[in-house]
């Protein structure tokens, strides 16, 4: 066997390397130049099951909207610890000065310590807020749950019916610690992560209003065009066409939620509605 096919068969029998430890290196190397990179302009705080993933991924349409390594960097919710660097790594090189980017986070609506955080961080930024109805964004997450094997109650009126006992003192332990990650807080907090105006008074209470903007995942749902443009307008960017728009992680699939448990929802969740629209001053049609 000559020289060259020696080098060909070598190559050949190369291991490849794995992915995790490629994801490694490349994260490494993005920590190395984080200060050359962008921070967000922008966030899109929440809700959970309320439309945020395909709100990114329509956002990232715009030319001058850089999206990040992920939708989820979730830093100032669970990956706090890991400091700024860290952080900045999933953005963007900075670049074009009118090209911005930003992040989506679900849990940071919810989270005790993400709005200080924040606020701590990037006092500027803008925030966006998907608030979905609060009987089909707790239904869809508890589905969510259940089907990442996460939610082993048989139905969800059961996993309602357990939710103060696994829930009970998780959010005292996450505002006690920078280090404390409450699994229990994040999945099982299903009408808990469903009332609106307990969430938002934190954030109220760092940012001022005109860095909200405020949005019905139903009225998005229904015309996802109309939203982008409002958003884009929210962000200061150029009008732009981005062409039909597809919704992102809509399921119907599996149970369906029983009329009398939905009705009994409904009353639940009345008074902390309208507590919601007093306080952003608007009223959506929950029914």
């Amino acid at each position: 066997m000559n020289s060259l096919s020696l080098s060909k068969n070598m190559q050949q029998k190369k291991t490849p390397i794995p992915t995790i430890i490629r994801n490694k290196l490349s994260e490494l190397k993005r920590r190395l130049n984080s200060s050359s990179r962008m921070l967000p302009s922008f966030v899109i705080i929440g809700t959970a099951r309320g439309g945020t993933t395909s709100l990114f991924n329509y956002l990232s349409l715009h030319p001058h909207i850089a999206p990040p390594v992920k939708k989820e960097v979730a830093f100032f919710c669970t990956h706090f610890q890991k400091g700024m660097a860290w952080y900045r790594s999933h953005f963007p090189v900075k670049g074009d000065p009118a090209v911005i980017t930003g992040e989506a986070s679900p849990y940071y609506l919810s989270h005790p310590k993400a709005a200080i955080r924040l606020k701590q961080t990037m006092p500027d930024i803008k925030i966006i807020v998907l608030l979905r109805n609060p009987v089909e964004r707790a239904f869809s997450s508890y589905k969510n749950i259940k089907k990442l094997g996460l939610e082993p109650a048989p139905d969800f009126k059961t996993a309602v019916s357990l939710e103060k006992e696994r829930t009970a003192g998780e959010e005292i332990k996450i505002s006690g610690s920078d280090n404390y990650y409450s699994s229990k807080h994040q999945h099982y907090s299903y009408l808990g992560r469903s009332i609106y105006h307990k969430e938002l008074q934190r954030w109220f209470s760092q940012f001022p209003e005109k860095q909200f903007m405020i949005i019905n995942s139903e009225s998005f749902y229904e015309d996802p065009v109309k939203t982008y443009n409002s958003v884009i307008a929210f962000l200061g960017l150029a009008p732009h066409d981005p062409g039909p728009l597809k919704r992102f992680n809509e399921s119907s699939k599996g149970e369906k939620l029983n009329p009398e448990f939905r009705n009994q929802l409904i009353e639940f969740f009345k008074p902390h509605n309208e507590e919601l629209f007093r306080m952003i001053q608007k009223r959506f049609d929950w029914k």
